[in-house]
């Protein structure tokens, strides 16, 4: 996989998107992210060590630093809180109602949410300063938060609610984090802060994008059937049964009033049956077909990958029912789709590592704001649904330009000692140019949101094959 160093990714990608985004910020580090570190050196009595009434006093003021840059620096109240922000000047695009048209502004922000936001916590009944948190990429989910520590200060990187580090100790007095630059804080974390997890070069991902806008421009043709998927030479076959797809003959007693109806060549459009794994077989092929003139066979998809134990609950289980075809469909594609490119050309799933196994994130933080351990991956079982946005983001920094198949693994509602793999999805992540983590997702021949695939699957396990995206595509019509 592609692990970039540090300050080739952020020097590099960091500038570009904010050079590509057209904002223009003085002050730079070599990370190329806008930086308060002079500014909060002129304000750090007035507004930043202050007694806390006198500062939820003040008004916002827009303070320019030795550069002439813009930026904001306002209080707030938020739950036991006092938030200081220093906020650099960005731009939104508005519309505006002019009239009968609509008209779109460019019109300047200070938004909390922006790249190079700093912002100290301090406790509203003590004064106390609890923390500070510093925004530097476009998602203002993923932010470093430097903490006192006892006598120590401390540094996490969390993405999306999951810690890449915590508690990584930083050799200098809390209150120094208020004039230290980012830059600086970088060079004391490089190496003990999981930087390339957190971070990404700009347009490394147009293989995905492209393969993105094929898949949606294909998925008007596709109707689901249950259990269908098509053979190496493209005709449709029921994936259990083994035997051919014929459609359903239509029910000639519904049409009495019917005289005669010519047959409707395209039906509606729909030229393509999937079924959930039929879907991702369909995608793939389109990769493996392009390099070998043919798809892949569907006896070899169906052969299992996980062994039980003969005499265990699934082990008996499994010999009337196939506990797993979901996962082995997805391993044996990514494998497949790794060999078709190679010169080896017999990678299977073990040997290929298609298989996502890391266990990037430390801790997690919990909905009620506790940091527990976090949840990893389970062998054979994969990462809970609830870690999927985290893990995306992860590995579309370490791993540009990859897709992934997911095999989806549901407990039974009535046994909770009962699971199977019954369905499939492909996760496409990436980051746009303008620094924004994406993803798209499709499942049986659809394309829904991340947010909404994680709230139709609660409880659910997500198994992940690693897929590289290629413009080189021969999908079936």
């Amino acid at each position: 996989m592609i692990k970039t160093a540090l300050f080739k990714k952020f020097l590099v990608g960091t500038a570009l998107a904010f050079l590509t985004a057209g904002i223009c910020f003085a002050d730079y580090n070599r990370a190329g992210i806008p930086d308060s570190t002079s500014l909060r050196n002129t304000i750090q009595n007035i507004w930043l060590k202050a007694p806390v009434q006198e500062v939820m006093a003040k008004q916002s003021v827009i303070m320019q630093d030795r550069t002439g840059s813009n930026f904001q620096v306002r209080a707030e109240k938020e739950g036991d809180y006092l938030v200081v922000s220093v906020c650099p000047q960005s731009y939104i695009q508005v519309s505006v109602i002019n009239g009968d048209s609509i008209e779109t502004e460019t019109r300047a922000s200070f938004s909390r949410y922006s790249c190079g936001s700093w912002m100290l916590y301090r406790n509203l009944a003590t004064g106390k300063a609890e923390k500070v948190i510093i925004l530097f990429t476009e998602n203002p989910e993923v932010y470093l938060q430097v903490r006192p520590d006892g006598n120590k200060t401390v540094a996490d990187l969390i993405v999306y609610g999951s810690y890449l580090s915590r508690s990584v100790p930083i050799g200098i007095q809390f209150d120094s984090i208020y004039t230290t630059s980012f830059q600086t804080l970088l060079n004391m974390t490089q190496r003990t802060m999981d930087w390339n997890a957190a971070t990404s070069i700009p347009g490394q991902y147009d293989d995905v994008k492209t393969m993105i806008g094929t898949i949606r421009a294909a998925l008007p043709t596709m109707e689901y059937k249950e259990d269908v998927a098509y053979n190496e030479i493209g005709e449709p076959y029921y994936i259990v049964k083994g035997t051919p797809y014929l459609p359903e003959p239509e029910d000639q007693a519904l049409n009495y009033w019917r005289i005669s109806e010519p047959e409707v060549a395209d039906n509606n459009g729909k030229t393509l049956v999937v079924s959930a794994p039929g879907f991702v077989k369909w995608l793939v092929d389109g990769i493996v077909r392009a390099y070998s003139g043919k798809g892949t066979r569907i006896s070899d998809l169906i052969q299992p990958t996980v062994k039980f134990e003969p005499y265990s609950k699934a082990g008996v289980k499994s010999q009337g029912w196939n506990l797993t075809l979901n996962l082995d469909w997805d391993r044996h594609l990514a494998a497949k789709a790794l060999s078709v490119r190679s010169v080896k050309n017999n990678y299977t799933y073990v040997t290929g590592g298609v298989d996502v196994t890391d266990r990037f994130f430390v801790s997690e933080i919990t909905a009620d704001s506790r940091v527990v351990a976090a949840s990893s991956y389970v062998p054979n079982v994969g990462y809970k649904v609830e870690s999927l946005r985290p893990l995306l983001y992860v590995l579309a920094n370490r791993e540009p330009g990859w897709f992934y198949l997911g095999a989806i693994r549901h407990s039974s509602k009535t046994k909770v000692d009962e699971a199977v793999f019954d369905g499939n999805a492909v996760f496409f992540p990436y980051i746009t140019d303008k620094g924004k983590f994406a993803c798209s997702v499709f499942q049986n021949g659809t394309e829904i949101s991340l947010d909404k695939f994680m709230e139709s699957n609660p409880g659910a396990s997500i198994h992940l094959e690693r897929v590289k995206a290629t413009s080189y595509l021969d999908f079936q019509k």
